[in-house]
């Protein structure tokens, strides 16, 4: 379903749907429009519930519910000015099974307050490409689920039955996290571990398995963003993550000739494609259409809001994951009053190239579980 005409609320009353199939349950592309009330259920089929796209302003998630497996309960992307998710319920399904939350790609001025996030999967809040962001109150509870057991004299070996899904597992020996020397999901939520030496006789032996990732990602050129005052327990990885993970592969470049407002190039995307000038990624009301136009091919038309003068650079790029382009770091990141507990990484991790960072009054317990 796709909504593109402005000023449209859908308000469900608590009506719940379940996807019939793949691909996304309900398209928003107007201005000002809003949902409310609704559960959604990915099923396991959908990859998205709620997709936000386009040069769109004023867009309102609020009051709904996403559980069951999918890629994502929101999707915003090259989503204009303004998306705001408010209190939203994002939690695993009957089975343990749950999509990845939410993710802010390429918008400007967004508001992420008062959700709740409840054994889901993936990455809780990855943004990327995005600025002048308030991420605050939410309340994230990413249970690891364990199993102890008692090793017999030189067992390597173990055989480990969770009560959820996981995607990491980790072991603690007698109370010392200790990695696997080697893990896998043999099936369901069965896992076979392999230690590298033998625990000893009446050791005890506890695996922790976590379906969620990192709880809150400020990734690669987010900039002005604040986050504040949110309660994070458990994690499969750290808390918060201030990080560079996805990177600009520069696929083509173009100088402007004066006041040029449209450019075509011609090249080929496999992950996102985005637009650069002077060093920063168009956003929100900055590009026209939403983000880079696919004309077909591998041609792409892009049109900034503002006429380009003569001589200015304007790259186009593939917004992927690479440990070999140039790093892009975030910047002007708040990170206040958060309480961080029981990560299986850090509470909170930051690469140390980012730029402009404020982290006070935080409180940090019994992370470094894994």
């Amino acid at each position: 379903m796709s909504i593109s005409k402005p000023n449209i609320n859908i308000k469900g009353y608590g009506a719940l749907i379940t996807a019939s199939g793949p691909g996304i349950m309900l398209a928003l592309t107007g201005n000002n429009d809003s949902v409310e009330e609704v559960q959604f259920n990915l099923g396991g089929s959908a990859t998205e519930a709620i997709d936000v796209t386009g040069s769109v302003s004023g867009v309102v998630i609020m009051d709904n519910t996403f559980l069951g497996q999918g890629a994502y309960g929101v999707l915003t992307t090259y989503a204009g000015s303004g998306p705001s998710i408010l209190n939203n319920t994002f939690e695993s399904d009957g089975k343990g099974h749950a999509p990845g939350p939410m993710s802010i790609q390429f918008a400007s001025g967004f508001r992420v307050i008062g959700n709740h996030l409840n054994n889901t999967s993936g990455f809780g809040m990855p943004m990327f490409g995005a600025d002048h962001g308030t991420v605050t109150g939410n309340d994230i509870y990413e249970p690891g689920f364990k199993q102890t057991v008692v090793a017999t004299s030189g067992q390597t070996s173990f055989t480990v039955y969770l009560a959820s899904p996981a995607v990491r597992l980790f072991a603690q020996i007698n109370g010392v996290p200790t990695a696997p020397a080697f893990a896998s999901n043999t099936s369901g939520n069965t896992w076979t571990a392999t230690s590298s030496t033998a625990s000893g006789s009446r050791a005890v032996v506890t695996f922790i398995g976590y379906q969620a990732l990192e709880d809150l990602q400020v990734n690669r050129q987010s900039f002005d963003i604040s986050v504040v005052g949110n309660a994070l327990n458990g994690t499969g990885d750290s808390g918060i993550d201030v990080v560079s993970d996805y990177h600009a592969n520069v696929l083509q470049t173009l100088t402007a000739t004066n006041n040029q407002t449209v450019f075509n190039f011609t090249a080929a995307v496999t992950f996102y494609p985005s637009v650069e000038i002077n060093g920063r990624i168009l956003t929100g009301s900055e590009i026209i259409n939403g983000g880079p136009v696919h004309t077909g091919g591998n041609n792409w038309t892009v049109t900034p809001a503002r006429p380009q003068s003569q001589g200015t650079a304007v790259l186009f790029a593939d917004f992927l994951i690479t440990s070999v382009t140039p790093a892009d770091y975030p910047g002007n990141t708040i990170i206040r009053g958060n309480h961080v507990r029981s990560a299986a990484a850090a509470g909170i991790a930051v690469e140390v190239a980012s730029n402009c960072l404020s982290i006070t009054g935080n409180v940090i317990e019994d992370c470094g579980q894994g």
